[in-house]
């Protein structure tokens, strides 16, 4: 039975598929590159987190992508393009 609406998952993993590339899914990682990639990661979610005026983070993951052993998806908490666009124009 095909779906008739599309959900918020859906969206998400179809614009971080267009941003990273697919998920690596037949690399072989080992636990220590694992847990180096993590250890990484977590080092810019926690800066994400405490640093004042920081984007927000929204996701972490370990899972191979593209030339990236892992990423922290980060956005900012307002649209910063419609303000830098009206004060370039004025």
């Amino acid at each position: 039975m095909a779906k008739k609406e599309i959900e918020m998952i859906e969206i998400e993993d179809a614009m971080i598929k267009v941003m990273m590339g697919p998920e690596k899914k037949s690399k072989v990682v080992s636990e220590k590159d694992k847990k180096l990639v993590a250890y990484h990661e977590a080092g810019h979610a926690t800066i994400g987190l405490k640093v004042k005026n920081a984007s927000i983070v929204q996701k972490v993951t370990i899972i191979p992508r593209g030339d990236a052993g892992g990423y922290v998806l980060m956005t900012p908490e307002q649209d910063t393009t419609l303000p830098l666009f009206c004060a370039a124009s004025l």
